[in-house]
């Protein structure tokens, strides 16, 4: 195959001889779901819609999101409103590698208009409580049952609060600063060293928020209760 060939990011490009990284993920992202639902010819919508809502949390207007995909806009906008509880693997693929090519970088804002998607695209998002890339558990996404938060549950910020000095795990900074998802759940002082780092570039609390899914106050309050 060459480097041009579409085929590339697919099952097809791996069967066609492809042993880039590009297909061996696409392969083993579509033997994942065939042990998970083996002989199903529809599989849980609940990843795909997780996955479409994070891009709009990002700004990625769901008109844009079918440019990537091909897929009717209509038709995604459902999908992350949770209206189809079932896809078609090949559909659900396709959203998978638009969301893996867009999930670690935000949409353009070069024009006022461009700006102005990106800011009405983030504000709906926010109001519907979607959560942006770096507040998923990849590894969870696609389970039906997974129901992410951004916050901390009673147990974990129980936890928290008994160590306090929870020790900071510098790769894993390094790692979500850098864009990528996001190995685990972070700790109190992982977050506040992050939304630090952050401010110190001149984002702001809002922005950091919307963008990384990261707000140390709502992890626990200065007095040690829950938040």
């Amino acid at each position: 195959m060459n480097a041009h060939d579409p085929r590339h990011h697919t099952v097809a490009g791996y069967r066609a001889g492809c042993r880039n990284t590009c297909c061996r993920d696409a392969i083993a992202k579509y033997n994942q779901r065939r042990k998970l639902y083996p002989g199903a010819r529809l599989i849980p919508a609940h990843g795909t819609a997780l996955r479409l809502q994070a891009l709009n949390a990002l700004g990625w207007s769901f008109p844009t999101i079918a440019k990537h995909t091909g897929i009717e806009r209509s038709y995604l906008r459902l999908l992350a409103k949770t209206h189809y509880p079932q896809l078609r693997p090949t559909t659900a693929a396709r959203i998978t590698r638009t969301y893996d090519a867009l999930s670690m970088r935000l949409p353009a804002q070069d024009t006022p208009a461009q700006a102005g998607s990106v800011a009405r695209t983030r504000r709906q998002a926010q109001d519907r409580g979607w959560l942006p890339p770096l507040a998923l558990d990849d590894g969870r996404i696609d389970d039906p049952t997974y129901r992410p938060t951004k916050h901390l549950t009673a147990a974990e910020r129980a936890q928290l609060r008994e160590d306090p000095d929870a020790s900071i795990d510098h790769a894993v900074i390094e790692r979500v600063l850098a864009g990528e998802p996001r190995p685990r759940r972070l700790t109190h002082a992982e977050a506040t060293e992050i939304h630090r780092r952050l401010t110190a570039t001149g984002l702001s609390g809002r922005q950091i928020e919307n963008t990384w899914g990261i707000n140390p106050t709502r992890y626990t309050n200065t007095s040690g209760d829950a938040a």
